[in-house]
């Protein structure tokens, strides 16, 4: 069995893109039948993958979810990212299987590969998803499973203490590879692993899928703009901003709102429609199974990620906003990639210049890139 483990399960646009990729590169290898992928919501991700997990049985590929693991990491709280990292790693050696049922770690014996999955899911925000990084490299080096990590952002993350570290550099060559998506990622993991285990500056997960595989673009006529913000973009927006934002929309053909997480952008639908009267919404399935409509005449208006990140590869104009250390670092890799997008700002409303950036003609040479990465992992996992 081949356990994908990541931080999906939110329904998130840019954590199910990433599982959406997998599945599909994953199901056509023939090494590769069986795929349990760990999210934080086991009854969410059956229901958002349907369409995946369909697709996975053309090709004899059976694909499970379930959230175990994450029942595992959260059921302590109050501890710092590398605390959780060293209860992860001690929690075979500390009774950790007859505490929580032995009968729950019976599907361990079946499994052949273990694969963190891109995201930004390990750092400083969310705490309790250090046990899980701890606890899956115990495992692989217990067992003497092949492991990998693709497209990790660690951002924000503290250091950890001399203690610490060394239980992570003493585990790092469990990995045939570990692949990071920002340069500030990729330098904390060199400075910490001691020299141990292939450290990669890599890229994106989102990278597993091509950038014709993202969007439709069947029926779509005249120019769209495309709209993606944050809950507490609201704050920041000033009412010279939502003015001219209302006058801009005008020019356009349709205003979309791109949903990413759904429960998170209710409120923001809400008041975003209270000043562009004819939004239209977007849902975040439909972006993830390429149901919407993006081309080269639309204009893109964004806070998150990996709008952004998949705008760009496809050579959207557009521009984006960020606040803060965890977005600043995200929106970076894209920009360093050679993103055109400008940088934008809430209090004033900077228009998308029309230019495309190097990203997206370089995008094929990238993804070659990405995947000669996943191949070398992919490879330690056949020997078994």
């Amino acid at each position: 069995m081949y356990w994908l483990i990541g931080g999906s399960g939110s329904m998130n646009y840019g954590d199910e893109l990433i599982v959406r990729g997998w599945m599909s590169y994953l199901s056509r290898n023939e090494s590769v039948k069986n795929i349990r992928i760990e999210t934080n919501s086991k009854v969410s991700s059956e229901r958002f993958h349907e369409e995946g997990v369909e697709s996975a049985k053309e090709y004899g590929t059976a694909i499970v979810f379930d959230d175990f693991l994450y029942g595992l990491c959260g059921s302590v709280a109050g501890l710092s990212f590398w605390e959780q990292f060293v209860r992860g790693v001690e929690f075979f050696d500390k009774g950790g299987v007859d505490i929580y049922g032995e009968e729950n770690f019976d599907f361990i014996d079946s499994v052949r590969a273990i694969h963190l999955h891109g995201g930004g899911y390990f750092n400083d925000i969310f705490p309790w998803h250090g046990f899980i990084l701890g606890f899956t490299m115990s495992l692989a080096k217990r067992e003497g499973i092949p492991a990998m990590a693709t497209g990790i952002g660690l951002m924000p993350m503290g250091k950890p203490s001399r203690e610490q570290r060394e239980k992570f550099v003493s585990l790092m060559d469990c990995f045939s590879v570990f692949e990071l998506r920002d340069v500030e990622s990729f330098r904390l993991v060199k400075s910490l692993s001691g020299g141990k285990g292939n450290v990669v500056n890599g890229f994106d997960d989102n990278f597993m899928l091509k950038r014709e595989d993202l969007f439709s673009c069947d029926g779509h006529g005249g120019t769209n703009l495309v709209l993606s913000f944050i809950e507490h973009d609201i704050c920041r927006m000033s009412r010279s901003y939502l003015k001219r934002l209302s006058e801009y929309a005008r020019e356009f053909d349709r205003v979309v709102f791109w949903e990413c997480y759904p429960w998170q952008d209710e409120n923001v639908i809400e008041f975003m429609r209270s000043h562009i009267s004819d939004l239209e919404v977007v849902c975040s399935r439909d972006w993830v199974y390429a149901r919407g409509r993006l081309s080269q005449n639309d204009r893109v208006i964004v806070s998150r990620f990996h709008p952004h990140f998949c705008a760009a590869r496809v050579g959207v104009s557009g521009v984006y906003n960020i606040k803060g250390r965890y977005y600043d670092v995200k929106h970076g890799s894209i920009v360093a990639l050679g993103s055109g997008f400008g940088k934008g700002s809430l209090s004033r409303l900077i228009r998308p210049e029309k230019r495309q950036g190097v990203l997206c003609l370089y995008d094929e040479e990238l993804a070659s890139m990405k995947r000669k990465i996943v191949d070398i992992g992919v490879q330690d996992f056949s020997l078994r």
